[in-house]
């Protein structure tokens, strides 16, 4: 063997070192880049979920419209506070569906709590129904199948309700809503 052949084979056994590291860092790199980009879509995605806890944070009288059922009349001095605090949720629930769904590799493992609570907040706010309902048209349809979901449960629980105290059973009525 020649010293020409003897460097080429050596060459050629260092290149090809050289190649095998190179492709367990660019393995290890791709690995990097989709766990920071799972991150990333998850931080965006609770983003506004944080944003409109700093909401009921600084504005804790407008909860109960969104969390306990309460009714708002429309003369009320915070409607429009309200009003814009549901589209902000209204747009949540939107960039979930759009960010979760179509990003994130843990969407499936995600959606039955998102949804849990997207009709939890639907069953819980009239003024979220009234908003929803005048510009559904806006929204994936998935979100409408939620809505939809609510309602019923609303419809059923009422009408429940209505069942028993007619019965005089209140009691019933109260472990229909639990």
């Amino acid at each position: 063997m020649t010293l020409y052949e003897i460097l080429s084979l050596a060459i050629s056994i260092v290149g090809f070192v050289a190649v095998i590291i190179s492709l367990f860092f660019v393995a290890k790199q791709t690995k990097m880049v989709s766990e920071s980009l799972h991150e990333s879509t998850l931080e965006h995605t609770m983003t506004p979920v944080f944003d409109l806890s700093k909401i009921f944070i600084e504005y804790p009288e407008i909860r109960k419209f969104f969390y306990s059922g309460k009714n708002i009349e429309e003369s009320h001095d915070d409607i429009e506070r309200i009003k814009a605090v549901s589209y902000l949720i209204l747009d949540t629930f939107d960039y979930y569906f759009v960010n979760e769904c179509l990003l994130s590799a843990d969407y499936e493992l995600n959606k039955s709590r998102w949804e849990l609570w997207i009709v939890e907040m639907f069953q819980n706010s009239p003024i979220l129904r009234k908003m929803y309902s005048e510009s559904m048209e806006l929204y994936p349809n998935d979100i409408r199948r939620l809505y939809q979901i609510a309602k019923d449960a609303i419809t059923d629980s009422n009408t429940s309700a209505n069942k028993a105290n007619s019965l005089g059973l209140a009691t019933l009525a109260g472990d229909l809503h639990r």
